[in-house]
């Protein structure tokens, strides 16, 4: 794990811009110091024997940050791919982490990416179910971007869900966007889950965001990722 850096965007409250969260990504030494999720890191290392690592060191270092922090943040939320929620080895792994470490399960969360959607919904629907049945939460990223998500939302055990951010780049501007953040709004009211808005980069889509009653949200107005996740 030497070659890849974990650092933390950070997840805010519109209303007061306190810092509530953070979400925990990768910086790859390539040169570019190019930001990922640690589900495409994965992606990109699907050759690698130690892919999977990839997300066990994320969750263990999260851990260890919000365990040494002398006002610690309220969670840290890592990606987490179908591939790997399916997978009931990995699976297994990751709570046996957040059971060791002793932090509240509250604290650390998972994000559903879309990818690779030929992956049998039940299987996913097993990981989901054991994160749900140990009190770890599962929200769905990407919201809004895709079909796939809907299809999570309606079939697994989640607790929230993050609006994509090509919903709300200039949506200020844009009543269609305006209709959809309002009526996503809408849907994780009825379902009684959350709903983070993610890709704020202006003052005026903050607004347009708070106007359709969404209260978290992420995005290079509140800093872009800063810090690092040490062991």
């Amino acid at each position: 794990m030497r070659e890849i850096n974990f650092v933390l965007e950070p997840i805010c409250s519109l209303a007061s811009g306190e810092l509530v969260g953070a979400e925990a990504l990768l910086r790859l030494p390539s040169g570019r110091e190019k930001l990922m999720a640690p589900a495409e890191v994965q992606i990109k290392l699907l050759q690698r024997s130690f892919r999977e690592q990839v997300l066990f060191e994320a969750v263990d270092r999260s851990m260890c940050w919000m365990t040494r922090r002398t006002c610690p943040v309220g969670y840290v939320t890592v990606n987490i791919d179908p591939v790997e929620l399916a997978n009931t080895s990995v699976i297994e792994t990751l709570i046996q982490l957040i059971q060791r470490n002793g932090l509240n399960r509250r604290r650390i969360r998972f994000e559903l990416v879309e990818r690779f959607n030929n992956i049998d919904m039940e299987s996913i629907h097993i990981g989901a179910r054991a994160f749900a049945d140990n009190e770890i939460d599962l929200f769905i990223d990407d919201f809004g971007s895709g079909f796939r998500p809907f299809d999570y939302l309606v079939s697994l055990p989640v607790s929230g869900i993050k609006i994509d951010h090509s919903i709300i780049r200039n949506c200020a501007g844009d009543p269609n966007r305006q209709a959809l953040l309002a009526a996503s709004s809408s849907l994780a009211s009825s379902l009684g889950i959350e709903i983070i808005a993610e890709g704020i980069e202006n003052i005026a889509d903050e607004s347009a965001v708070q106007a359709a009653g969404i209260s978290t949200g992420q995005g290079y107005l509140y800093g872009g990722p800063v810090g690092h996740l040490q062991a």
